[in-house]
């Protein structure tokens, strides 16, 4: 293994607001940038990166790679990351995709040669196993188990044993099981359920029988007149986001309880053109990111997402952006980690965008207004320790009724003096605000 003593530059963000590239964080903190060096002069230098979590000593770790170069950060305090260990490419060749799986790290290059190591004892040790040549034309790679899944050219889904690191046996592929299944553009796991994006074909998903290596479809989203055409995906529990680039730049939820439902929805769209992506922060909150940055949502209501913040990368000095290509959660989802392709390692702390959500949804579901509709008036009841305020507004606008109590709210609001109709009740406190709509019938 060849190493090399790199220096290697971390700008610590403390502020909220603008960072060092004119780039904006809304109700984000930028906790800290990680950049690294690279003797090529390419402006697009960050490909990759993966995290692990050492239990035995509760450290977490960053991996990633300024092309032929890679970097091995320790993060457990994410405002003060540590340079642990740095790796440099044998023929120094640019490397495109970094994966940890279990006790091993697999880094390709861009001629798809792989090197593997060994971080079991790290970061005491590092043990270098070897570099193999892989199948070529590979951009997509899932593990799970003792597999590898990798999408080839677009095509083709093949699957690798790797339970011998230094030994991957080609099992099966999707086109010789499935032929029909000719174009294959992402691919995503849960619960053994591998998700495939196949275009204007439609999603399916497969389930892979170690047992016979053989592919089998289990359920489909099937193309209706290119209304479903999948190019990208994200899975979460009971919830799949897609999207139908470059058909459209529109975005739909599908929920999968009792069948596959599909459900139009434009919430999640993202300013600039490009792919979109997605992950999850928790069970909670999705993000999206794209050429522009990325936006947090919370789906805590799947078909109402509402955005909570953002961090975009769009340059307003120099009318420029550069692309978020690659988005993840910690170990334990408390913060982001994100890779943009020309300045490095974003860590991004959500906190204040979580809290100001978690507010509302306490309000929400703490408040109580009945009868509905109303006739000579409603009850509001709410608990609270500290001012709120209650206003009944028009759908034009105009106040009809605004009250603030200093703590636990038990009141009755007349309304046989108002026109019968639909208005709006608004509730103002410490934890933010919230809307219920008031029908009212004499």
């Amino acid at each position: 293994m060849k190493r090399a003593i790199i220096f290697m530059l971390f700008t610590y963000c403390f502020f909220r607001g603008v960072s060092q590239q004119g780039y904006i964080a809304d109700k984000m903190e930028v906790m800290s940038q990680l950049q690294g060096y690279s003797t090529y002069t390419y402006s697009n230098k960050y490909y990759s990166f993966a995290t692990f979590y050492q239990n035995s000593i509760g450290r977490e770790y960053v991996v990633f790679n300024s092309l032929e170069n890679i970097y091995f950060v320790d993060i457990t305090d994410p405002k003060l990351p540590v340079k642990m260990d740095s790796i440099t490419s044998i023929f120094s060749e640019p490397f495109k995709n970094l994966y940890v799986h279990k006790n091993y790290c697999y880094f390709f290059d861009v001629y798809d040669n792989v090197y593997i190591y060994d971080k079991t004892f790290f970061p005491s040790s590092l043990l270098f196993l070897g570099m193999y040549q892989t199948p070529a034309s590979i951009y997509s790679r899932i593990f799970s188990n003792n597999l590898m899944y990798s999408i080839k050219s677009g095509t083709n889904i093949i699957v690798t044993n790797i339970s011998s690191p230094q030994n991957f046996v080609v099992l099966d592929s999707l086109s010789k099981d499935i032929p029909a299944l000719s174009s294959v553009n992402s691919i995503s796991m849960q619960n053994d359920t591998l998700y495939a994006s196949c275009g204007n074909k439609g999603l399916f998903m497969l389930h892979f029988d170690t047992l016979l290596n053989k592919f089998s479809a289990i359920d489909s989203v099937p193309n209706t007149n290119n209304q479903n055409t999948f190019y990208n995906h994200f899975v979460l529990n009971n919830i799949l986001i897609k999207t139908q680039y470059p058909y459209t730049l529109e975005d739909e939820i599908f929920l999968s309880k009792n069948g596959l439902y599909i459900f139009n929805n434009n919430a999640l769209f993202l300013p600039g053109g490009g792919k979109k992506y997605f992950c999850a922060l928790n069970e909670k909150w999705v993000i999206s990111y794209n050429n522009m940055g990325l936006f947090l949502y919370s789906i805590d209501e799947p078909l109402k997402p509402v955005k909570l913040g953002s961090f975009s990368t769009y340059n307003s000095n120099s009318g420029s952006s550069t692309a978020i290509t690659k988005c993840t959660s910690n170990f334990n989802g408390k913060y982001l980690i994100a890779l943009n392709s020309v300045n490095g390692i974003y860590i991004l702390d959500p906190t204040e965008a979580v809290k100001l959500k978690e507010k509302e949804i306490s309000l929400k579901y703490d408040l109580l207004v009945y009868p509905s509709p109303a006739n000579s008036g409603f009850t509001v009841q709410l608990k609270r320790d500290y001012p709120t305020t209650l206003s009944l507004i028009s759908l034009n606008g105009i106040s009809l009724y605004k009250k603030t109590y200093n703590g636990n709210i038990n009141d009755f609001i007349n309304t046989t003096n108002i026109s019968e109709g639909a208005y709006v009740l608004k509730i103002d406190g410490n934890e933010g605000q919230l809307s219920r709509k008031i029908i009212i019938k004499h």
